[in-house]
C-alpha cells in the first residue's frame, strides 16, 4: 500500500478512530508506509477541530485529514 488510512466508517465517511488504535497502527506499519488518520468532519467550533488534529498528530501519523460538513452558519464560525 502507498498509504495506510485510519478511519472508522461506523462514524461516517470520515469517522475518527480511537487514538490508541491509531497509535497501534502507526507503531505496526509506519515503517512500511505512511499512515494517515482523519479527525472527522463536524465540530462545534474551529478550536475543537484544532484540538482534535493535535491529538491525532500526537499519535505519530504522517498525514492528518479533516473534512468540512458545510452546515449553514459554518462561515460565521470561520470569521
Amino acid at each position: 500500500a502507498d498509504v495506510i488510512d485510519c478511519k472508522d466508517p461506523a462514524g461516517g465517511a470520515l469517522g475518527r478512530l480511537d487514538l490508541d488504535e491509531i497509535a497501534r497502527v502507526v507503531h505496526g506499519v509506519s515503517a512500511l508506509a505512511p499512515v494517515s488518520a482523519t479527525i472527522g468532519d463536524t465540530f462545534v467550533a474551529p478550536a475543537a477541530a484544532v484540538r482534535s488534529a493535535q491529538s491525532v498528530a500526537g499519535t505519530g501519523v504522517a498525514i492528518v485529514k479533516c473534512g468540512f460538513f458545510g452546515l449553514p452558519g459554518d462561515a460565521a464560525l470561520a470569521q
